[in-house]
């Protein structure tokens, strides 16, 4: 943690700068923010390999020992070689043999303390394992018109690589299509929906929060209402990084000890850039980047559009 602390100073120094001299195309606080986040991966990629247990290290070490065997000068013969490997393979078995009874014992605990009481691991152990739902095949853009099926092969993708490309392709040019709705009808439309919410569900026709520029209390507030233990965006970072660092934030700023690296600040000051300026579209590392889990809605199951 103490090298991410390094890092969050070092963010909060350049935009502090750049709030000074001026944004550029090139240097901005998304841009900064963004080169963060991925020195903190880096770091964190770092600290995993070295967090690595004892036991599966030295099966990995094991492994590659018995796979440069062959190559080894000092072995004399054929016989040697194969003594060797096989007291190699041997140790590599005890050393899985303990490795499950580990794991093992390591379940059966968690079981005894948690599998008996509702908490979330108890959910999940008892909930229904349902079988998810495969896409089979997906109809190319450059297939004919119609429900035809004389000529599958070449109307329909069924390689998996493929299909993801087609489905790709299908919600980005979603993105490029023209606007052209008739506003009376889209104005109809608008009111149809508003109508089939309830009175007391209705949020009001006062818009004029949504416009005032985001405030640090409004990011605060976010982050404390998210939930913990949910999947990571395309960035690995998940809620509680952030969280925690805001918990460090509060500590440091209380101990008086060292320089707090305030995290709601950098938050809030790339969210108000986003807000005047817009995302950076030509970073790897943009916002406006994300992922699509296509999910099955209606009707013919290997068009995009019905999903």
């Amino acid at each position: 943690m103490n090298e991410v602390y390094e890092l969050g100073l070092s963010l909060e120094t350049t935009a502090r700068k750049i709030e000074i001299e001026g944004r550029t195309e090139q240097r901005n606080i998304q841009s900064t923010f963004a080169e963060f986040k991925e020195e903190v991966k880096t770091c964190a990629q770092a600290r995993a390999k070295m967090a690595i247990p004892k036991m599966a290290k030295k099966i990995k070490e094991l492994k590659a020992e018995l796979k440069l065997l062959s190559n080894d000068s000092r072995m004399k013969s054929k016989e040697e070689i194969q003594l060797s490997a096989a007291l190699i393979r041997k140790r590599l078995g005890e050393l899985k043999k303990q490795r499950y009874h580990k794991t093992k014992l390591t379940t059966a605990a968690r079981y005894r303390i948690e599998g008996e009481t509702i908490s979330k691991y108890w959910s999940q152990i008892n909930k229904e394992k349902k079988p998810q739902d495969l896409i089979y095949e997906l109809k190319k853009p450059e297939a004919p018109e119609g429900n035809d099926v004389r000529d599958r092969t070449h109307s329909y993708e069924r390689c998996s690589d493929k299909m993801v490309q087609i489905m790709k392709n299908f919600f980005d040019d979603l993105q490029h299509k023209p606007y052209t709705a008739d506003e009376q009808e889209r104005g109809a439309a608008i009111e149809e929906a508003l109508n089939l919410i309830p009175d007391k569900e209705q949020l009001g026709i006062d818009m004029s929060p949504l416009a005032a520029e985001t405030t640090e209390e409004d990011v605060l507030k976010a982050l404390k209402m998210t939930e913990n233990e949910k999947a990571a965006g395309l960035d690995g970072l998940p809620y509680e990084f952030y969280k925690t660092l805001n918990e460090k934030y509060k500590e440091d700023a209380k101990a008086e000890k060292r320089t707090p690296f305030d995290i709601i600040s950098v938050l809030t000051g790339v969210y108000q850039d986003i807000e005047k300026h817009g995302c950076d579209h030509w970073q790897e590392n943009s916002f406006t980047q994300g992922w699509i889990c296509p999910l099955w809605k209606k009707n013919n199951p290997a068009l995009p559009s019905n999903y």
